[in-house]
């Protein structure tokens, strides 16, 4: 198994380990197919730019380092559908949508 297969591998594992620890379902639809359930900021983040932080590994790898207790007040789980209703919903356009 090469390095990066590794990486891989233990990426996957940390990201069950942490959606488990967010209840391990969409907490708006109880959607619970790992495979789109994304974690969502409790208090969103605006850049102008995306950067490296924003990368899912990292977040996952930043939330393990803060541990379950202080990790579940600022993030939660939503399925990607649900995700996104509730970004486009608090943009500023929210309640008249440009189509």
């Amino acid at each position: 198994m090469t390095s990066n297969e590794r990486a891989r591998k233990y990426t996957a594992q940390h990201r069950v380990e942490v959606l488990a620890w967010l209840g391990g379902k969409c907490e708006v639809c109880s959607e619970s197919d790992y495979r789109v359930l994304q974690i969502a900021h409790v208090i969103p983040v605006r850049r102008k730019t995306r950067t490296s932080e924003d990368s899912g590994s990292l977040l996952v790898r930043s939330i393990r380092k803060l541990g379950e207790e202080k990790a579940r007040p600022l993030f939660r789980l939503l399925c990607a559908n649900d995700h996104l209703k509730e970004t486009w919903d608090k943009r500023e356009w929210s309640g008249k949508h440009p189509f």
